[in-house]
């Protein structure tokens, strides 16, 4: 299986968000460390070169949608913030889309081991090194 295979399966078996480590009364403060400069430029920048090579490519794969949805679902399903939901599901088709365009960076690679690890990103994201999805299995 492919890696954008891989994560929509970690994500339909819920083993990723229902089960990240953030409390309800750490919401706001984590969704506030989301809007520090640090993050948000980093992720609209990585957001902006994979838009650029998805449009070099001919077909949207239509996983990453289903990606967005379920992980929209879970998490407002577990936490009840539909600003959460939504962070964490644009995060997820960030996510998708990388893999689905072999787009790779360390920042990434760290956005993706934090879910991996069961951690919500936020602030400062530790860099990873290594190609985006390895750590998929």
């Amino acid at each position: 299986m492919d890696k954008v295979g891989n994560l929509l399966e970690k994500i339909e078996q819920r083993s990723i968000v229902p089960n990240l480590s953030l409390t309800e009364e750490e919401i706001e403060a984590a969704l506030n460390q989301r809007d520090n400069p640090q993050f948000a430029e980093t992720w609209m920048k990585a957001f902006h070169q994979i838009e650029t090579m998805k449009r070099a490519k001919q077909d949207a794969d239509p996983r990453i949608g289903r990606l967005r949805e379920v992980a929209y679902l879970q998490a407002y399903e577990r936490w009840r913030s539909a600003d959460l939901a939504a962070y964490i599901s644009d995060d997820f088709g960030l996510i998708g889309d990388a893999l689905a365009t072999d787009y790779n960076d360390s920042w990434m690679n760290g956005l993706l081991y934090a879910y991996l690890s069961l951690r919500f990103p936020q602030g400062n994201l530790a860099e990873r090194a290594g190609r985006l999805g390895d750590d998929l299995g």
